[in-house]
């Protein structure tokens, strides 16, 4: 600091204090608020970037900080390989390189009348090559859109289901060409912000085949109860009811149902009819 940075206050409790400091208390409440609400981060990395973020702060603004953060329960130690895929496909990014993976899916097992779920790697060991753009964080999940190199296509992958991950060959200048058409903006508002509309909790009924669906869409904590209806579940949420929602619904074929309350499943008719005017 300079010497213009020190103030010197004289009487019983006079001392010398700084006029400012890089960070705010609200600033290091802010940023410690966003890592101890990640599901990913642990709580000893939490308690160690606070105390390192501790002498940033004056008594008075660290006894605020006290009360100010919670630690919550973490999910377990299965996804602390999140972040070394984050640099993996970070680094892959940089150098313009294909990146090659596999991928898990959720496998649903329904013995005795239960519910249980795990990841198992998809297709049978299936190894996915691809041209990474960008990393997106949304709902505390971590993806990274990539071009498929096989259909040329743009994907969307989360990042903690992603294993063996292997940067190969630079991309070609057709990969990178169409990489420089890809808008992160627009791709991640058309599929990331699917509930930006108004908060209700509604009930959905779906089939057993859309379990790992469900899951990839509400969080590994999804209740799931038995429906009366064989081979049908339910659930409630809580979302942001919006047109774009009630597109992912019509997208399962039925397979997934808005249940109530009825004001929302009235929203939902009003939506298919004013699509269906138009083709009429």
């Amino acid at each position: 600091y300079k010497r213009q940075d020190i103030n010197r206050v004289n009487g019983r409790n006079g001392g010398f204090y700084l006029n400012k400091r890089d960070f705010s208390q609200e600033e290091i409440s802010t940023l410690l608020s966003t890592f101890s609400s990640s599901k990913y981060v642990s709580t000893r990395s939490v308690m160690h970037i606070k105390d390192k973020l501790k002498p940033l702060l004056g008594k008075n603004d660290l006894s605020k900080l006290k009360q100010l953060i919670y630690v919550p329960n973490r999910v377990s130690q299965s996804n602390t390989t999140l972040f070394k895929n984050i640099e993996e496909v970070s680094s892959a990014i940089i150098s313009q390189n294909i990146l090659s993976f596999k991928y898990k899916e959720w496998i649903i097992n329904l013995d005795d009348g239960r519910v249980a779920y795990n990841l198992k790697n998809k297709h049978d060991n299936l190894n996915y090559k691809v041209y990474p753009l960008a990393i997106v964080y949304f709902e505390q999940n971590y993806y990274f859109i990539a071009i498929d190199i096989i259909d040329e296509t743009i994907k969307h992958f989360r990042l903690d289901k992603a294993v063996e991950l292997a940067m190969l060959e630079p991309a070609t200048k057709e990969i990178k060409r169409l990489g420089t058409r890809f808008d992160p903006a627009k791709y991640s508002s058309s599929v990331f912000d699917m509930f930006s509309g108004y908060e209700k909790t509604i009930r959905l009924k779906f089939h057993k085949d859309m379990i790992g669906v469900m899951i990839e869409k509400f969080g590994e904590d999804l209740i799931i109860l038995k429906d009366k209806d064989k081979d049908y579940f339910h659930t409630a949420q809580s979302i942001r009811v919006s047109n774009k929602f009630f597109a992912w619904l019509l997208s399962y074929n039925g397979q997934i149902r808005l249940v109530s309350p009825e004001a929302v499943v009235q929203d939902f008719k009003e939506y298919i009819l004013r699509n269906l005017d138009i083709y009429e």
